[in-house]
């Protein structure tokens, strides 16, 4: 074909390039954005062609118009990907009246997962702009139309809220959700005081407490499960839910508390007692300043005993707790003696007399002899020596049912022990005796042996006789005779040592002492009778008895103010018989001018035995007890050899 005849073909092509550009140059072209997914028009869209920004109307829509060139047309909105497409006459020809342009969706997957584990967490709620979405099981969730700088932000339950991410255009982000911080205060179960240094564990880093036994630490896992320990107590665990706050008591491996009186006031120097099954010798403290005790190393099953003088015996076996609080009742002892003949089966009546009288007055105690002077027992002993010399009974009754219907009765007993008053012990083993110069046996006035007080042997022997008393269930023991032989020729008597008023309120005073130790571990009061003359005289009188020396090692000092003993004189009395109110009286205020321990007197219930014809009925009663009152003693108790008491002097229950 030549040149000539294809000109009319290009003629026609131009012309209609020509009508093309004419119609679009002259026409305003309607252009309509749309959401490629909903079909809804995207408002606020912009459109920029050959250099020219326009934007859409609400619904959509906008004008190109007055446009000389044709070319790419790019569309934007916020949310959506932009969108790049060709405009040319051909599709300004195809298009009509209108163009539309169909713009996707921005996509953000957002994933969400413990900070700690990485694990996902499903149902967080994500937020990325105004837009909120749940994730699934996996912990994500997709969210469309995000819109540049739109914040992305992700909560949890039991978690903290993310911080703010901007989006940027990126199509994943990552969340990682930390557990809302717990608060742990740990404390001492006992005392609640706050604990320093103890290790918190379970969550994450193990953390220390601070000074106030707190520490604030991210768990994680919900609830938290914590692992508290801390040297010299047992570990505690607990559970809290995340952002809240714990308090865990641990539990001191000691079990320890304080004692206090009836008024809350605390009690020094409260002996502390815990036998623990399984060990032979029980554990032993005693309460400072503050009444507070502690005891290592118990174990289930532990018997807790407490014992102050002037209040009753507390004992009660120990719950799980370490803590142990205990509150101690008054006591004051008023009672009578029953000599060792009651305890033989033909003195029935006599005994049963006795208990009642106590049950229906103001009587609470009794003080029952379980040794006497010639050194038999009111019981067949354990301690292979006292079987070996024959001290035991056989003739007397049921002494550990008697004790206990006593117990049930409420009576508080007391065992009364002779000590270095002891025929048998003497002979049985004449090494031990108190000796004649000549070698022989030394006799008081009575014809009785006696066992040397500077014998370690014998203050053994005779702690061992007051441990078997205690665990025939007596309250108290009470020692008799803890002394240096005064009647007779005593000028004859020979000892293991020299004996000076030194040396023999040493070895009184080292006996009581010895004994002391023996009967803590028992958890049983101890008392011991001296003479009257030792509330008021200085000196020992060579029977080794000085009142201020033995009262620290006693819970209660028993002096004999019998009436009848006393010598004109005395206290300045001249008939010290005839007044019993001033005698008692008198010894006492002297008694409590030299010791701050607490006098329980032994009083007389008997008459006169100087021949003079003095009788000792109710008013005597009644006039020694005022005057023990008025005197300040801490009860008193009735000496009746026969056992045979007036129940008119006392006053009824």
């Amino acid at each position: 074909m030549s040149r000539r005849s294809l000109r009319p073909f290009f003629l026609l092509i131009a012309l209609q390039a020509l009508v093309a550009a004419w119609a679009y140059t002259s026409c305003p072209l309607a252009v309509g954005v749309i959401d490629a997914e909903t079909g809804q028009p995207v408002g606020a869209a912009s459109v920029e062609v050959r250099g020219r920004q326009l934007s859409s109307e609400s619904g959509g829509e906008f004008r190109l118009a007055g446009l000389r060139e044709l070319g790419p047309i790019c569309v934007q909105a916020p949310g959506y990907r932009e969108l790049t497409a060709a405009l040319g006459p051909a599709s300004v020809a195809l298009a009509g009246d209108g163009q539309v342009f169909a713009l996707e969706p921005t996509e953000l997957e957002v994933r969400v997962a413990e900070a700690a584990s990485g694990r996902p967490i499903p149902g967080a709620t994500v937020r990325v702009g105004q837009q909120e979405a749940p994730t699934d099981a996996d912990g994500r969730c997709l969210i469309k139309r995000v819109k540049p700088g739109d914040a992305i932000t992700a909560a949890a339950p039991d978690r903290l809220p993310s911080e703010p991410i901007p989006y940027e255009g990126q199509a994943t982000q990552d969340i990682s959700l930390s557990f809302l911080p717990v608060t742990v205060k740990v404390c001492d179960l006992c005392t609640g005081q706050p604990i320093a240094g103890a290790l918190v564990t379970g969550a994450g880093q193990p953390e220390m407490s601070d000074s106030e036994g707190a520490v604030s630490l991210t768990p994680v896992e919900a609830p938290a499960r914590l692992e508290v320990s801390r040297e010299g107590y047992s570990p505690a665990r607990g559970e809290v839910r995340p952002g809240e706050s714990l308090q865990l008591e641990l539990v001191p491996e000691a079990v320890s508390g304080v004692v206090r009186d009836a008024a809350g006031r605390p009690v020094e120097q409260a002996l502390v007692l815990a036998r623990v099954p399984g060990e032979p010798e029980p554990r032993v403290t005693y309460t400072d300043a503050d009444g507070i005790y502690r005891l290592e190393g118990l174990r289930p099953g532990t018997t807790l005993v407490v014992r102050k003088a002037g209040f009753r015996r507390l004992e009660r076996p120990l719950d799980t707790d370490s803590c142990h609080h205990a509150q101690l009742e008054p006591f004051v002892a008023k009672g009578i003696y029953l000599a060792f003949h009651m305890l033989t089966p033909q003195y029935g009546a006599e005994l049963q007399r006795n208990l009642e009288l106590v049950d229906r007055t103001e009587l609470n105690a009794l003080v029952i002899e379980i040794k006497t002077e010639t050194g038999y027992l009111g019981f067949e002993p354990k301690l292979a020596l006292a079987r070996e010399i024959g001290a035991g009974s056989t003739d007397v009754i049921d002494v550990r049912a008697l004790l206990a219907d006593c117990r049930r009765r409420g009576i508080y007993t007391i065992a009364r022990i002779p000590v270095f008053e002891d025929d048998l012990l003497a002979t049985q083993r004449p090494e031990w005796a108190i000796h004649r110069p000549d070698g022989s046996i030394w006799r008081a006035a009575g014809g009785r042996a006696w066992v040397d007080p500077f014998r370690q042997e014998v203050w053994e022997y005779n702690s061992a006789i007051a441990r078997e008393a205690v665990e025939l269930g007596f309250d108290e023991v009470q020692f008799d005779y803890v002394r240096f032989p005064s009647d007779g020729t005593v000028w004859d008597c020979r000892y293991l040592r020299p004996s000076t008023a030194q040396t023999r309120v040493e070895a009184i005073t080292g006996f009581i002492a010895h004994a002391r130790r023996e009967l803590d571990r028992t958890g049983a009061f101890l008392s011991v009778d001296l003479f009257g003359l030792t509330t008021f005289d200085p000196e020992e009188k060579g029977i080794g008895q000085l009142i201020e020396r033995i009262a620290p090692h006693v819970d209660y000092v028993s002096p004999m103010l019998y009436p009848s003993t006393y010598l004109r004189g005395m206290l300045d009395l001249d008939d010290p018989w005839r007044t019993p109110y001033e005698v008692v009286r008198r010894s006492l205020e002297a008694a409590h001018q030299r010791t701050p321990a607490l006098i329980r007197p032994w009083l007389q219930h008997f008459d006169d035995y100087h021949g003079l014809g003095i009788s000792y009925g109710v008013e005597e009663v009644r006039r020694q007890k005022q005057a023990a009152a008025d005197g300040g003693s801490w009860g008193w108790l009735f000496w009746n050899i026969l056992g045979e008491y007036d129940p008119a002097g006392f006053e009824g229950e």
